[in-house]
């Protein structure tokens, strides 16, 4: 990994003819330096479909804690 390297993020998103925005997007900085970018795509104006994919991207971080080995690779929870 670089030293001082800076990294900037960016996203876009429009809600289109729908009137709820369902798309998600979650960036988290790890430890080692690494990053993780995920995108959770709506689920068409499915009841609670929102409230799905926020669960999804707001699970990332621990998700990516209890699976991940200090390699990176990643670890199978059988």
């Amino acid at each position: 990994m670089a030293e001082n390297l800076i990294t900037d993020v960016a996203t876009h998103t429009d809600v289109g003819p729908r009137d709820r925005q369902e798309d998600r997007v979650r960036t988290v900085a790890i430890p080692d330096g690494s990053w993780v970018m995920a995108v959770a795509d709506g689920l068409s104006g499915h009841p609670f479909g929102n409230e799905a994919v926020q669960a999804a991207v707001d699970a990332l971080p621990a998700r990516i804690e209890r699976t991940a080995d200090p390699t990176g690779s990643m670890v199978s929870e059988g």
